[in-house]
């Protein structure tokens, strides 16, 4: 029997994981554009991506484990400067409150969210998006109340 050659011990970096290159390169890409005046993701397309964070929850395994998803994250919240210690964008925020309502107000109990945008995150990111949530129902909480006493 043939006895087992030692290695010489790696002097390497361990190895970044996908998710970590990803996001390393994509935002090297955003970088390069923005040095240019240019933007690898145009301010709508990121609200859109904000507002369907902010709706649908980050919580579940498409948001989580899509490292193109994440790096696109990231990409828009620096875009509109929501990294703690800065001031956000204010016409960002504008923009990011217009798909979220446009968003929630898209929601039929019946359907899911119908909102035609959420296609093309699905398409750029190649996730399945749920668009029915069963959790969300829209309740006029006033009337509830009222109706109690």
């Amino acid at each position: 029997m043939k006895p087992k050659e030692e290695r010489p011990a790696s002097t390497e970096q361990p190895h970044q994981s996908v998710g970590a290159a990803v996001q390393s390169l994509a935002g090297q890409l955003e970088e390069a554009f923005s040095s240019v005046g240019a933007s690898l993701m145009p301010a709508e397309f990121a609200a859109k991506l904000l507002a369907y964070l902010y709706v649908m929850g980050g919580g579940n395994e498409a948001v989580t484990l899509n490292a193109a998803l994440n790096a696109g994250l990231r990409i828009a919240q620096e875009k509109f400067k929501l990294k703690g210690g800065e001031a956000p964008d204010r016409t960002g925020i504008v923009l990011i409150k217009k798909y979220i309502a446009e968003l929630e107000r898209s929601y039929d109990p019946d359907q899911g969210y119908q909102a035609e945008w959420l296609d093309e995150i699905s398409i750029r990111y190649s996730i399945k998006i749920k668009r029915l949530c069963t959790t969300y129902k829209k309740k006029d909480i006033y009337s509830e109340t009222i109706m109690r006493y």
